[in-house]
């Protein structure tokens, strides 16, 4: 059916080429994991083993995957009342290893909470739009849904890459096909340019930030593929790891902070600190926890003045505003 090869192009067709389609993220690979036999069809137990040994999980009996992937997509639905537990299973593994699985939210048009894949916890689950930015009639919809992106429909279908082998390969082609399992890609294809600015990205990280940076359409998330990726601070220089990054993404990232123009480094009494290029630095200890000060403000400057944790200590909380101005409360490793 070329399924798999039409999926793949959405995500990762090679783009300027004078040929076909453009893929989301060109300059990402692809690794495929056949887990479908003739006419689609699978055990349970297949597409698990796929999904695992595509994040770099071992799979008994499976050779170990050399290139484990960043970003597993998943376009998939079948009627199941509950997610079965080896599916789950696995997704919890990839979940583990920071490996966002992306699954189709079904193309039932009923809640995605009957429908496995997308009724599993920890997936991405992907409905459908389609012209005009509305979702599909198709898309299966419910709280287990995460995002919208693009699906297309009967008239106005997603074109991408196909053989034009009936049975066989026999040479490459581009064909229309419209579902949840074409959006779903969409959003494979945005997660990998966002992990390629930040490989350490958690799986709930992505999330929310696909959540955040999208746009609204009918109650749910529709993706923005140039938001979210400017919402991740490029680390592949300085890496955002630890408390400090949790922090960092928790309130804002490069919305807030900018990007990081140094890597962590050591301070006294234990502690760290980052450097972001809007002029934060957050900084950290197992005893204050994670919290930034803005250089840009006179809180920043008395703390510069006065010798930095040397004279203060470090941040207990962010800076707060308060009636006629702002206060930040420090502390130093003797208590006071």
């Amino acid at each position: 059916m070329w399924h798999g090869t039409h999926v793949a192009g959405i995500a990762a067709a090679a783009t300027d080429n004078g040929a076909g389609v453009a893929g989301v993220a060109p300059n990402a690979r692809i690794q495929h994991s056949r887990i479908m036999g003739v006419n689609g069809r699978a055990y349970t137990s297949d597409q698990a083993a796929g999904i695992a040994w595509s994040a770099g999980v071992p799979v008994p009996g499976v050779p170990a995957n050399p290139t484990p992937a960043h970003v597993v997509n998943y376009s998939e639905g079948f009627y199941s009342a509950t997610c079965p537990r080896v599916l789950q299973d696995a997704i919890n593994a990839a979940h583990a290893r920071n490996v966002p699985v992306v699954a189709a939210a079904g193309n039932f048009g009923a809640n995605a909470v009957g429908t496995s894949p997308a009724n599993c916890l920890g997936a991405i689950v992907v409905g459908a739009t389609a012209n005009g930015n509305v979702m599909t009639g198709y898309s299966n919809w419910g709280p287990m849904l995460d995002v919208l992106a693009p699906g297309g429909a009967i008239g106005s279908d997603v074109w991408s890459t196909v053989n034009t082998g009936a049975y066989t390969q026999v040479g490459p082609g581009y064909g229309p096909l419209n579902g949840t399992s074409m959006a779903a890609p969409h959003v494979s294809g945005i997660i990998a340019m966002m992990k390629e600015r930040n490989p350490n990205l958690t799986v709930e990280q992505i999330r929310t930030i696909l959540k955040d940076t999208g746009s609204n359409v009918n109650g749910y998330r529709f993706v923005n593929a140039p938001r979210a990726v400017s919402a991740v601070a490029d680390t592949r220089g300085f890496p955002l790891i630890g408390a400090i990054g949790a922090y960092y993404y928790a309130h804002g990232a490069a919305a807030t902070f900018g990007t990081p123009t140094s890597a962590e480094f050591p301070l006294r009494d234990g502690g760290a600190g980052q450097n972001f290029s809007r002029n934060f630095t957050i900084y950290w200890t197992a005893r204050t926890g994670a919290y930034p000060v803005n250089f840009s403000g006179g809180i920043g400057a008395r703390y510069r003045a006065g010798g930095y944790e040397n004279g203060y200590g470090y941040p207990l909380f962010a800076e707060t505003a308060i009636t006629g101005g702002a206060m930040q409360k420090f502390a130093l490793a003797d208590g006071r």
